[in-house]
């Protein structure tokens, strides 16, 4: 990753390793823990969390957005929900969801 330290590298790689409870959207200590890594960098960070509360996947994006790729194994019916939650921060403070 062009431009990141090490040691923030290092604190992205932890999130894989938090496990979130399966009833739970995150946890207070998981939302903060991004909400500063966003911060600290001034991009938009997605996580991508499956049923068993185990991050899948992390994407750092700018500071405006963040794009997400296809993911494998997953169910893409249009009336059943594909079992991942996805976490973004907005560090600029926007409420909003992009567009695209």
């Amino acid at each position: 990753m062009k431009g990141i330290k090490k040691g923030f590298i290092s604190s992205l790689e932890k999130l894989y390793r938090k496990k979130i409870p399966p009833h739970q959207l995150i946890t207070v200590d998981f939302g903060e823990n991004l909400a500063e890594l966003s911060y600290e960098i001034n991009k938009e960070i997605a996580v991508i969390i499956n049923r068993r509360g185990q991050v899948i996947n992390v994407t750092i994006g700018d500071a405006n957005s963040v794009k997400l790729g296809k993911f494998k194994n997953v169910r893409e019916g249009k009336a059943r929900l594909c079992g991942l939650r996805c976490i973004h921060t907005h560090p600029s403070g926007t409420p909003e969801l992009s567009k695209a």
